[in-house]
């Protein structure tokens, strides 16, 4: 009878070192009458790129370590999860709030990449547009250098339209851009990105102002869908004046009036020389 206590007592005992620890929900609690000042924040949380829509998770801010106000993530509006949560600071301003976003269904703690200042009685997001809340900030802006200033309808196949870049609090991350033809199909199949982020024409273009739709990656794993928009202009660039280039020549000093100085040549849009015998200068 004392080997069964003994050996059932021992595979008791095994059994309850490996069971693995999970943690606790927070039990954050904050008195706003300790305060004086506050400012709201409507935000959802995205986490490893997918948007939380779990209601018992959870957000806080802190200052200095010191938990600031909370809330859970229970609130839908239009199909998404927000969090109403309101600050609170005894300085009208500049106190340095940081985040911590508790994600139940994993049962984890983990600190965002957000961090903000404190100023009494203002407002970040609304529930219309919510405030992002991200361990890995993603580029939710992208641009287009535009090469040239207009575009006509017959640039060439080929011809460097404008340059892609993306907006993005991570330093250090390389963005690739891809074409999406799911939104603007009719548009995009003239265009071709070349060397992750350089945008070319790759068909006959079409007059008006068009948006293309880009997907950008930031290399950690997030994606943003946007547009950038280009106008394209009616019009034969290839023969008409878009730049002057000048050549000089050397003069020697106290040479009579009338003594040539530079040569000027006009370029096309595509910097190609056009034939002088057929243009007039004018200072």
């Amino acid at each position: 009878m004392l080997q069964r206590f003994i050996y059932f007592s021992l595979v008791l005992i095994m059994g309850i070192w490996i069971i693995p620890a999970h943690a606790q929900a927070p039990d954050w609690q904050v008195n706003p009458n300790d305060y004086l000042f506050q400012m709201t924040v409507s935000s959802v949380v995205v986490i490893d790129c997918e948007e939380s829509t779990d209601p018992d998770d959870m957000l806080g801010a802190f200052v200095n370590g010191e938990l600031r106000g909370f809330t859970r993530l229970n609130q839908v509006v239009s199909d998404r999860n927000l969090g109403f949560l309101v600050l609170y600071s005894n300085q009208v301003a500049d106190e340095t709030v940081t985040f911590e976003f508790y994600d139940a269904s994993a049962d984890m703690l983990m600190t965002l990449d957000n961090e903000e200042t404190f100023l009494s009685d203002a407002i970040l997001g609304n529930s219309a547009s919510p405030y992002l809340m991200t361990d890995n900030f993603i580029s939710d802006e992208i641009s287009l250098d535009i090469q040239w200033n207009s575009i006509s309808e017959d640039t060439p196949v080929g011809t460097l339209i404008g340059t892609l870049a993306g907006n993005d609090e991570n330093d250090g991350e390389t963005y690739t851009f891809s074409l999406t033809n799911e939104t603007y199909p009719n548009v995009n199949p003239w265009f071709t990105i070349q060397n992750g982020n350089e945008l070319y024409g790759n068909a006959q273009l079409q007059p008006g102002t068009w948006p293309v739709s880009v997907t950008v990656d930031d290399g950690s794993g997030c994606l943003f869908n946007g547009a950038v928009f280009i106008t394209i202009v009616d019009g034969d660039f290839s023969t008409h004046p878009h730049s002057i280039a000048t050549a000089p020549l050397r003069v020697n000093e106290n040479e009579p009036g009338g003594t040539q100085i530079l040569e000027l040549s006009a370029l096309n849009f595509y910097g190609d020389p056009l034939d002088n015998s057929n243009l007039d200068y004018a200072i």
